[in-house]
């Protein structure tokens, strides 16, 4: 298994070949720079993209920023895409479309849309995915008041199906918004953000490389996660955008079951970084990954064998009921213990004043 901590010290650049595979459409941009660009990674999906997009040109975000749609691959699907761009461009002049000349996977299209945008912080917005109309404002001020730079998110609505979600759903966040410092305590106790809105700095996400697609499917929670190993991750405690849960390749079961297998594997690296996060995962290791197999199931409605899981990491483990309510019960005074010693450390940068 690749080791996800890797490019922390090498600093891989974005592939050079895939971006030459990346053509420029057309822009009606009227500027040259601004602060934020959206990005919507787009592949086949004319039809939920048109919402992605019509949310992110419906910002009360007062000054520029740009709206960056790349379709990987020449599919019949892009076609209507461009088309839904174009349409939309019509009426909103900070759109900015390209298209990968062969379909060069999730991650590098990622990588491609961060190389080309206008922005100075960049905003991921996947294609079937929407931001609430407060989505720039809300993170604009945060950024502003804390001069911030770095990885900044939130946990967002779900959207199930093919449910239209519509911006009316959202309310203007006002008064006092709670943000939290999310370091290597956070991230172990899965305490991440979505990476629907997952909005960074351009250059810092440049100096890491970008999104490496060898850690496919879970490239954006190896990025978070080593944002916060550099106390640079923040979750806002607002309601600022919208997952939909659907059709999805992570419902594939050798996907899914990738997916665990990093899970633990990240787990068991950030556990390293403490002596008491490494005694918690040494006692609890079977119940945590029972615990990642019930999140699945749940997400996903699909059953997942524990054996394809933890057999494949280290055989020889299996959970206990009452282990298992050990494990939640010392989680639960872990984190509190950790939580009010950030807190601390990070007084009077754990709220936004609308």
């Amino acid at each position: 298994m690749k080791d996800p901590y890797r490019y922390l010290s090498t600093h891989d650049p974005i592939d050079p070949e895939k971006l030459a595979l990346c053509e420029f459409v057309f822009s009606n941009c009227s500027f040259e720079h601004c602060k934020y660009t959206i990005i919507i990674p787009e592949y086949r999906r004319p039809v939920t993209v048109r919402e992605s997009i019509r949310s992110a040109v419906s910002q009360d975000y007062s000054g520029d920023y740009e709206v960056l749609i790349t379709s990987d691959g020449q599919f019949p699907e892009e076609a209507e895409t461009e088309k839904v761009v174009r349409e939309i461009a019509e009426t909103h002049h900070n759109i900015t479309y390209y298209r990968n000349r062969t379909n060069v996977g999730m991650f590098n299209n990622w990588n491609n849309s961060i190389y080309h945008s206008r922005g100075d912080w960049i905003v991921v917005l996947p294609d079937d995915d929407v931001l609430s109309p407060y989505f720039l404002s809300t993170i604009d001020q945060f950024i502003t008041q804390n001069h911030y730079s770095g990885m900044i998110g939130s946990h967002p609505h779900k959207i199930y199906g093919k449910e239209e979600f519509k911006a009316d759903s959202f309310t203007k966040p006002s008064g006092v918004i709670k943000a939290r410092w999310i370091d290597h305590y956070g991230v172990f106790f899965d305490e991440g953000i979505s990476v629907t809105g997952m909005t960074f700095d351009k250059k810092s996400i440049l100096d890491f490389g970008g999104f490496h697609n060898v850690f496919f499917p879970v490239a954006d929670s190896v990025c978070m996660i080593n944002y916060a190993l550099k106390n640079n991750l923040v979750r806002l405690f607002c309601d600022i955008s919208a997952y939909r849960i659907d059709e999805n390749v992570s419902q594939n079961s050798g996907v899914l079951q990738k997916i665990l297998l990093y899970a633990v594997h990240m787990k068991e690296t950030v556990a390293e970084s403490s002596t008491v996060l490494k005694r918690f995962y040494r006692t609890f290791r079977a119940e945590i990954i029972r615990d990642y197999i019930n999140g699945a199931e749940s997400t996903w409605e699909t059953h997942v064998e524990e054996s394809e899981v933890d057999n494949d990491v280290k055989p020889g483990f299996s959970s206990s009921p009452i282990k298992y309510k050990l494990m939640k019960a010392n989680r639960k005074t872990i984190r509190l213990i950790h939580n009010v010693k950030l807190a601390i450390k990070c007084r009077g940068k754990t709220k936004i004043r609308m």
